[in-house]
């Protein structure tokens, strides 16, 4: 069952790797405990990505869909679209170009 209530906005920056994973992992699982309809992950100012984050995406997306919600991604750059695409995730993401449209689209 998914709770009322607004969606909740993680926003990174910066390179996202290895070093940021368990301040990361933290949030969005403390996020995902309030059971938002949506998780919007905002990447608009992240330059660099590396898979341990990928798998913690993946983990967040089945998290969320064990209660009926989603995790969506926003504001993706080129480099991170890549390194999605590379290792076929993306198709599993809803994706948009800014957080204002995914949380227009809720």
């Amino acid at each position: 069952m998914v709770t009322a209530g607004l969606p909740r906005i993680i926003a990174l920056q910066g390179e996202v790797g290895l070093r940021l994973l368990p301040e990361i992992t933290a949030s969005v699982e403390q996020t995902l405990r309030q059971k938002p309809a949506r998780l919007v992950i905002d990447f608009s100012k992240v330059s660099y990505v590396d898979c341990s984050i990928l798998a913690l995406l993946i983990s967040g997306m089945h998290t969320a869909a064990q209660y009926g919600g989603k995790v969506v991604l926003a504001g993706v750059p080129r480099q991170v679209r890549r390194a999605l695409a590379s290792v076929r995730i993306a198709a599993f993401f809803p994706t948009y170009r800014t957080v204002q449209a995914a949380l227009a689209d809720c």
